[in-house]
């Protein structure tokens, strides 16, 4: 094979820090340019080009994925933009190395040459953009992983932790619960759970003092259950930032041995297969897939094995490939075309992309009668197909029959029979991939233009002696009159002196390359902001030759960051509480305005944890249910929430939220501001309740006067009547006449001063200037004073029935307060009560409470009036011309609150009432 002159030349090998490789799949060997061998430190003459001894020199645990990648190259036809391993240079040590691999030659459908275009990345290996790269690979097999998973940082702080780990060691919290929370004593929580808690927590012990890897503990629990641990301790720059602990049910370790015995064996024959199919030749091909078919049926233990392919129009299916063993008889000529309309089920599973896994043909459903029907008459009893997909089309399908028993394949064997069927795939479409050579050759070729940074390159003199398209978009001059001028007529004068001082420590070499930005001259008399990172370039005796590298333009990102700074002192400085969180809901930045607002003190509390973490349980779900949605409509969200601060409390805020686009208005964080309306909640609420005492007091007054207006007009009337009799008629007059009238007047002023009375008690009990003064009281004589007072009152009344079982209570209480309860309580039964009806008294001594209770057959209490019973000038509807001021209940509840008792009743309309009141006895002292 001849290499490509335009391939094997190209600027960018001398240009910038790389090097080039291609691979010869038809003569089984590789080419390296002169950079490539410049970065691994071999002589031309000592690097031999046999695939193999390039595999060799690749790291053993970066050799698999870079075989796989080769392996994808076949099956897409799509370049591998980064790939890092790394290599074995004469120096006696492995580089990092970053390549970008694309298939650059085909024969038909078959890939003939690879080439890769390889940078030494071992100096980059601590940069940001590298870190994030392997974070990145990290968490993918974090989510990949089946079992426990805890992720703690340096300070043994939950970072990450999942299901299957809370499930092992019994958590009862939630997941978002146990982020951030201290794992240092978990060893001492957990210990019980195992047989042999001493021999559990003395390892963690052990790891913590060590610091190292350890794989494969095991640990048996007394749920019978196995766990295999395994400790990572997560660096970086050798500084210790975390511990990972992987724990797996290793319960059934027989059962899962074998299975991975078996899945390593056929991975490693699908691994052949694919080193097979990538040196294939063409001619070859038909006959490598039966053979590929034969040695996969055999280690499934199928009897056939075989691929159909859609035809052209896609009306039918073609058996282009079968392989069976002797005991069965081949169907290819019998099933060769089989037209997709007949088999209308079978050709919906695989164009859904699904496999098809029958352990009994029997149960196939009734929609697949005519593939039930063929499957009888070849006497197929189970089955498995999956699906041949290229670029998200279904190509066909690749299957496996059992005939001579039924056979059920495991979830391990089917995925790794999709990835055999990948491999053949790759193997079918191989022809089509020469297509694309013309392609890939053209976008080899126009790498360096393309680009948008300023690839240069100076002699020793620093005379530019390369620059691509670039350097005349950003600065105006043209590259046929920069060639071979100084590069420093084109750095601005002022900083020409830096610039030099900067390049001092990469000329003397104390440093393999410098980074720096100055400001360049622009043909339009201005200049740009340029970001310069240059390289010495060394002939074979490692004599200076030149430099090379790129210019940036930052001029943009220069003018952005000045405006960043003067928002984020703008934003440090206000005493608005900001929240800065990515679309995942984590907390990326947090202002000291809202450190105080929660009374937080360090920003570890709050930085990388989730918004929930700010709010209690109902702003979580007014957060996802409200705020968030309306964010990701493109609407601003203003409204109230409550928050929580450091140490758990409460307190309402006004938030303010937003979404932050980035450049192409693609949501990146969402913004909150936060203000505390604690105070303004108060104030509002004092003006609520002073609202509702005013209310309260309107009501009272307008209840007064309407029972002033209706009570007084009675007794006054009486008074008028019979002050007027006497007052016209003396003379004509009988003294018991006389003395009936005036009776008459002394009891209207009688009710008078009664109905004043009352209202000035109600008036002093919530003015707070009724007191108590207790005194020892004989409660039974003061109830019998009561009822002998109510008989001489009352005309028609019913039957009064007092039962008490001593014969003497003495009762440390206010007399006065008593009186007000008894009297009210009696006065009322007999009251509302029909004088055939009877009431009810009974009282009873209970420890050093006194507990009194009235039940009377009178017309009882409307359910309705319940809440406004012992409010003042409250009387039930029912009550019709019964008199009364709705003031006896009122006094009553307002006596039993001072003397700390409590009142509880029951009722029903024409049925009855009771009552029944609990006083504690007074402390005379």
């Amino acid at each position: 094979m001849h290499i490509n002159p335009k391939v094997g030349t190209c600027p960018a090998e001398t240009i910038c820090p790389l090097g080039t490789w291609q691979l010869d799949l038809n003569e089984d060997r590789v080419i390296f340019s002169s950079s490539w061998k410049r970065i691994v430190s071999y002589e031309e003459i000592t690097v031999q080009n046999s695939i193999k001894e390039w595999l060799d020199r690749i790291h053993n645990e970066d050799r698999e994925i870079v075989i796989q990648s080769l392996n994808k190259i076949q099956k897409d036809g799509r370049e591998i933009p980064g790939l890092n391993y790394r290599l074995y240079t004469k120096d006696n040590i492995y580089k990092w190395m970053r390549c970008s691999i694309s298939t650059v030659k085909f024969d038909g459908l078959k890939p003939v040459v690879i080439a890769g275009i390889q940078q030494d990345i071992d100096e980059f290996r601590g940069n940001e953009e590298f870190l994030n790269e392997i974070n990145l690979k990290f968490g993918k097999l974090i989510e990949n992983f089946s079992g426990g998973i805890l992720f703690e940082d340096e300070n043994r702080k939950v970072f990450y932790v999942n299901e299957d780990f809370r499930k092992y060691f019994n958590i009862s919290e939630s997941l978002y619960e146990l982020i951030g929370t201290d794992c240092s004593n978990s060893a001492e929580q957990s210990k019980h759970l195992f047989i042999n808690p001493g021999e559990f927590e003395n390892s963690i012990k052990e790891i913590f003092e060590k610091k190292v890897s350890v794989r494969g503990q095991l640990f048996k629990m007394k749920n019978g259950t196995i766990l295999e641990r395994d400790y990572i301790p997560i660096t970086s720059n050798n500084i210790l930032k975390g511990h990972l602990w992987l724990y797996r049910d290793v319960s059934k370790l027989k059962e899962n041995e074998e299975k991975l015995e078996y899945r390593l064996q056929f991975e490693e024959l699908i691994t052949k297969l694919s080193l097979q199919f990538i040196n294939l030749e063409w001619d070859n091909i038909d006959k490598e897939i039966d053979e590929a078919l034969g040695k996969m049926g055999e280690f499934i233990s199928a009897d056939r094995s075989y691929v159909f392919q859609f035809s052209g129009d896609r009306k039918s299916i073609i058996n282009t490939h079968e392989w069976v063993t002797e005991k069965v008889n081949a169907f290819k000529e019998s099933l060769y075309e089989i037209p997709t309309d007949s088999i209308s089920w079978w050709i919906k599973q695989i164009l859904n992309h699904k496999t098809i896994n029958l352990n009994c043909c029997e149960e196939l459903p009734e929609e697949a009668a005519e593939e039930k029907r063929i499957f009888e008459l070849r006497k197929v009893k189970s089955l498995i197909v999956v699906p041949m997909i290229y670029k998200n089309e279904t190509l066909g399908f690749v299957g496996f029959d059992s005939i001579a028993e039924l056979k059920e394949w495991k979830e391990d064997t089917i995925n790794l029979l999709n990835i055999a069927a990948s491999v053949i795939t790759g193997a079918i479409k191989r022809k089509e991939f020469e297509e694309a050579i013309i392609f890939s050759e053209a976008k080899y070729k126009s790498v360096v233009n393309s680009v948008k940074e300023v690839i240069f390159q100076t002699d020793a003199e620093g005379l530019w002696t390369f620059l691509n398209p670039s350097w005349t978009e950003i600065t105006g001059f043209s590259l046929e009159e920069s060639l071979g001028t100084n590069f420093l007529n084109y750095v601005y004068e002022d900083d020409r002196e830096r610039n030099l001082k900067l390049f001092e420590p990469l000329i003397k070499r104390e440093k393999d390359y410098c980074r720096h930005h100055v400001r360049y001259n622009t043909k339009d008399g201005g200049f740009r902001w340029i970001e310069v990172f240059a390289r010495l370039t060394l002939d074979e005796n490692d004599n200076v030759i030149g430099t090379s590298g790129t210019l940036t333009d930052v001029t943009e990102r220069k003018k952005s960051e000045e405006e960043i700074r003067k928002l984020s002192r703008a934003v440090e400085t206000t005493p608005s509480a900001i929240l800065l969180a990515n679309l995942g809901g984590k907390i990326v930045y947090v202002n000291p305005g809202l450190m105080q607002m929660g009374n937080y003190s360090d920003t570890d509390q709050l930085i990388g944890k989730s918004i929930f973490k700010f709010t209690n349980e109902y702003g979580i779900k007014y957060l996802v249910e409200q705020v968030i949605p309306s964010l990701m409509n493109g609407s601003k969200w203003f409204g109230e929430i409550e928050l929580k601060k450091s140490d758990g409390t409460a307190f309402p805020a006004e938030l303010v939220c937003s979404v932050v686009d980035d450049e192409n208005g693609e949501p990146q964080y969402l913004l909150a501001n936060f203000y505390d309306i604690t105070n303004r909640k108060l104030a509002e609420e004092e003006i609520k309740n002073a609202l509702r005492k005013e209310k309260e007091l309107n009501e009272l007054k307008s209840k007064f006067v309407s029972m002033v207006s209706h009570e007084f007009r009675t007794p006054l009337a009486a008074i008028l009547s019979s002050s007027d009799l006497l007052e016209l008629y003396w003379e004509k007059l009988t003294a018991e006449k006389r003395d009936s009238l005036l009776v008459k007047i002394k009891k209207s002023i009688t009710n008078l001063i009664d109905l004043l009375n009352d209202v000035t008690e109600i008036n002093r009990a919530d003015a707070g200037k009724t007191s108590v003064k207790p005194e020892e009281i004989e409660i039974i004589k003061l109830i019998e004073e009561i009822l002998e007072e109510l008989e001489s009152g009352i005309a028609h009344k019913p039957s009064i029935h007092f039962n008490v079982k001593e014969n003497s209570i003495l009762f440390q209480s206010d007399k006065k307060l008593l009186r007000h309860i008894f009297v009210n309580l009696i006065s009322n039964a007999v009251k509302y009560t029909p004088a055939e009806k009877n009431v009810y008294i009974d009282l009873l001594r209970e420890n050093e409470s006194l507990i009194f209770s009235v039940k009377d057959e009178g017309i009882g209490i409307p359910e309705e009036d319940f809440d406004n019973l012992f409010q003042p000038f409250s009387r039930s509807r029912n009550t019709g011309k019964i008199k009364g001021t709705g003031l006896g209940l009122s006094i009553l509840k307002r006596s039993l609150d001072l003397l700390h008792g409590s009142i509880d009743f029951k009722s029903k309309l024409n049925v009855g009432s009771q009552f029944t009141v609990s006083i504690p006895q007074e402390n005379s002292n």
